[in-house]
């Protein structure tokens, strides 16, 4: 039985083509864990920046991604972004308090 060689490196092409492959992928987790973190805020009606560093650090996912926070901020469904405290715009936090009924209750808190 023989073994299949390794590739020893990528052709510039197919290194490129990985990059976007991954940059994509990456770019989707984060909008899913950016969601998922708006879901689990959606109860507060004032967002605070620690409120959600706390609730960042409870998925697993969002750990060490600290630009998470940043991504929250400027998401659509922020309708202000004052520093002290950003609100969410009140039909999306209406959507995402319907998906907060379906987390497990370990997340609800």
């Amino acid at each position: 039985m023989s073994e299949a060689a390794w590739p020893t490196a990528l052709s510039p092409r197919e290194s490129q083509e990985h990059s976007k492959s991954l940059n994509e992928t990456q770019k989707a987790c984060r909008t899913i864990l950016v969601q998922h973190l708006l879901t689990l805020l959606s109860p507060a009606v004032r967002l605070e920046p620690g409120l959600l560093r706390a609730v960042r650090g409870v998925l697993p996912a969002g750990r060490f991604d600290p630009g998470l926070e940043a991504r929250v901020w400027q998401d659509a469904a922020i309708s202000s972004q004052h520093s002290v405290a950003a609100t969410m715009d009140p039909d999306q936090r209406k959507e995402y308090r319907k998906y907060f009924a379906g987390q497990p209750k370990e997340l609800r808190g």
